[in-house]
């Protein structure tokens, strides 16, 4: 019988093989992501495919198509009048198609475009990265070199942390750090010249946005917390000079949308996220005059938000206006830190009577009326969210759900903060757990979501790492305390000035010390601990943690503890000599104090050095970043 087919198999002339053979056809790589994930045919059902719904699942959608290597075409200007302006706000015209003076700038422009710029914006879409920081490209040099050292050093970061390690890998990745360091260092002389000649208020503030992102994504926190102290200058000056013609929209629109564009005005908002309550010179007066920042628009604020983005630009104004309330309240405001971090400053031994600082009965009634003023707009923000967040939840859009988890769990850590301010006591956030349980829950699946759709572990805009150390430092319930500890060890990643795995270190120092020699599930009041103070060691491999546990009604006991640090982590900065010693005199002080010069040459500093130069703060923030081979 086989011999039968072999020799009818052989005696099929060409012609009949051609015709039994199987019809080539050219392979579609336009299928949904989740056919592609699963290798199934997609039918390319827009926007969702058929058959991910017959399947019963939900359709990630399709994949946005990435530009092929060339010259760039000229992006789009914005649809919305104020946005338009963008194109004469930094120079009178576009210069054309973009210049390259290599290949590799032009690979890595290419990669910024199509990746970075979703990648370092976090989970929230942003306009500011992902259409007017490309459009400026087209217009100043500074910001397209800036541009190519962002993608490049996020490249190298990536490639640094690839499970498949070898010495080309490792090799390469050095390279493309080196090569970042110089096209940063380009781009702050060209923005240094180009603000000096030319002084525009919104390329300023572009200018900053930039400063503090590279930074902050190569692990220079102190300096990127001054420069963002130093955008938040920027935007409040814009404001005293220019008055709101529409009170209803204050504080979530730009008041002279014909200098700053709505947009970028909005993302300006990252410098106050950044540094209110660290880092933050501004006294208590200070505070009393922004916390009532945009009255008339919350109280005109809509019953139901129709999107994400204005669901983000409410929850902006409503969260900084809350944290100016804990912050004018706080004793420890005017040093630079508040307990919403959980550090309240101080020095061992404590130089200062516990109630030192407690208001009188006058401030107290007011504080507590205003408090429920704050709370509720807190609550009206939620009331406004709650239908939307419905509707994002059933989404098959990831970074729409992540977007809608992260607004409330961002909510339900604001309601703790504002909750228990000026409420005496280390016991006073018992009474959310509820809240701290929900914390959890959605920040694992926000994690488990970022991490099916992203490499990237840095992102400029704060997500779930605050709320989850605030956990992890306040429930005192201990499963719960713990899986707050694990997602942030799990995360391992960076948001603005927050490194998850050195937070959940420090939280599981503090853990440790509360439950030892304690028996029961419950940690007692008298072992509580607040922190006073970490500083790292030189080299980054030890810190010291001080702290007094107890509180005033039992009895507080100071102490210190040691605690190593896992990988090699460091932080670095420049103090306000060495920058003063480097600038230009030529400049004007304010250009020199906006763009601080880099100096790639530079090998970091001890936490106590860090401490000093950022106001002399006692705190040093440590994140595991690799030192770049110089």
């Amino acid at each position: 019988m086989e011999d039968k087919r072999k020799s009818d198999k052989l005696s099929l002339g060409p012609e009949d093989i051609r015709a039994r053979a199987r019809r080539s056809t050219k392979r579609s790589r336009t299928g949904c992501l989740t056919c592609k994930f699963r290798k199934v045919k997609c039918d390319e059902t827009r926007p969702f495919c058929n058959r991910c719904k017959a399947f019963g699942i939900g359709c990630d959608g399709y994949e946005k198509p990435k530009s092929a290597l060339g010259p760039p075409r000229l992006p789009a200007f914005l649809s919305t009048d104020d946005e338009s302006l963008c194109n004469t706000l930094i120079a009178p015209s576009l210069s054309g198609a973009l210049h390259f003076d290599s290949e590799e700038e032009q690979r890595h422009f290419h990669t910024f475009q199509s990746e970075t710029a979703y990648e370092i914006c976090g989970i929230f879409e942003s306009v500011f990265w992902q259409r007017l920081v490309l459009q400026a490209c087209h217009q100043e040099r500074f910001v397209l070199d800036a541009a190519i050292a962002i993608s490049a050093y996020n490249t190298s970061l990536k490639l640094s942390k690839t499970r498949w390690q070898d010495q080309a890998c490792l090799a390469t990745a050095a390279a493309q750090a080196q090569f970042a360091l110089r096209k940063y260092q380009n781009s702050l002389h060209v923005m240094r010249t180009s603000l000096s000649i030319a002084p525009c208020p919104r390329k300023a503030l572009m200018a900053c946005m930039l400063v503090c992102s590279f930074e902050g994504l190569f692990g220079n926190t102190v300096t990127a917390l001054s420069h963002a102290r130093s955008g938040q200058i920027l935007v409040e000056n814009f404001l005293a000079e220019h008055t709101h013609s529409t009170p209803s929209q204050e504080g979530i629109t730009s008041p002279a949308p014909h200098i700053i564009e709505n947009k970028l005005f909005q993302a300006a908002s990252y410098f106050e996220a950044q540094i209110i309550g660290l880092f933050d010179r501004r006294s208590p007066p200070d505070h009393a005059r922004l916390k009532i920042e945009g009255q008339e628009t919350i109280a005109r604020m809509p019953r139901s938000f129709k999107d994400l983005d204005e669901a983000c630009v409410y929850w902006d104004l409503v969260s900084r206006r809350s944290m100016h309330f804990v912050c004018e309240y706080s004793p420890d405001s005017q040093r630079g830190l508040i307990a919403y971090a959980d550090y309240q400053v101080g020095e061992l031994p404590l130089t200062s009577h516990p109630g030192e600082h407690l208001p009188n009965r006058e401030q107290l009634d007011r504080c507590h009326a205003e408090k429920k003023n704050y709370l509720d707009d807190l609550a009206r923000w939620s009331a406004a969210f709650s239908d939307l967040y419905s509707r994002l939840k059933r989404t098959t859009n990831k970074r729409q759900v992540m977007g809608g988890h992260t607004l409330y769990v961002k909510s339900k850590s604001m309601e703790m903060n504002v909750g228990s301010a000026m409420e005496s006591g280390i016991c006073s956030h018992d009474k959310y757990f509820s809240h701290f349980r929900e914390i959890v829950t959605l920040s694992r699946e926000i994690i488990r979501i970022k991490k099916t759709f992203t490499q990237s572990d840095f992102a400029v805009e704060l997500g779930i790492i605050p709320s989850l150390h605030a956990t992890a430092t306040w429930c005192r319930e201990r499963k719960i305390r713990r899986e707050a500890i694990e997602l942030l060890q799990w995360y391992d990643s960076r948001e603005g000035h927050w490194d998850s795995k050195s937070m959940a270190e420090v939280d599981s120092c503090i853990m440790e010390l509360e439950e030892e020699g304690i028996e029961t599930e419950y940690i007692p009041e008298c072992a509580r601990v607040r922190v006073l103070s970490i500083t790292s060691d030189e080299g980054g491999e030890w810190a010291t943690v001080e702290y007094v546990r107890g509180s005033p009604r039992t009895g507080e006991l100071p102490g210190r503890k040691r605690m190593r640090l896992s990988g090699e982590q460091y932080t670095k900065s420049r103090t306000d000599s060495e920058l003063s010693k480097e600038g230009n005199a030529s400049e004007s002080s304010y250009v020199d104090n906006l763009l601080a010069p880099y100096d790639i040459s530079d090998d970091g500093q001890s936490g106590d050095e860090i401490c000093r130069s950022a106001s002399s703060t006692p705190i040093g923030y440590l994140f595991e970043i690799q030192p770049v081979s110089k």
